[in-house]
């Protein structure tokens, strides 16, 4: 991995988490900030993939937030099944 923090904007929303997994250091892509994005939750370890990533200084800069969509899934489907045992016949 490359000392060289890189630039949030230069990459994919998917690529910024796989190269905090890493070890990676990502900047926020305004011009004027230039600060080192932090993880949603915060002070995820590199390593464990982060829910999001975000701007210290401004959200408008820079945010990303992301659900595990096989997590998702599996509470929709609950929600599903409580709902149709709770159906109010007709």
């Amino acid at each position: 991995m490359s000392d060289k923090p890189i630039r949030a904007s230069e990459v994919s929303a998917n690529e910024a988490l796989e190269i905090y997994m890493r070890g990676g250091e990502l900047i926020c892509p305004s011009p004027a900030c230039s600060a080192r994005l932090e993880t949603i939750p915060a002070n995820v370890p590199p390593g464990v993939r982060p829910m999001g990533l975000k701007c210290p200084v401004s959200n408008r800069h820079f945010f990303f937030y992301g659900e595990d969509a096989e997590a998702v899934r599996t509470v929709r489907e609950g929600l599903r099944r409580i709902a149709a045992k709770h159906k109010k016949p007709e």
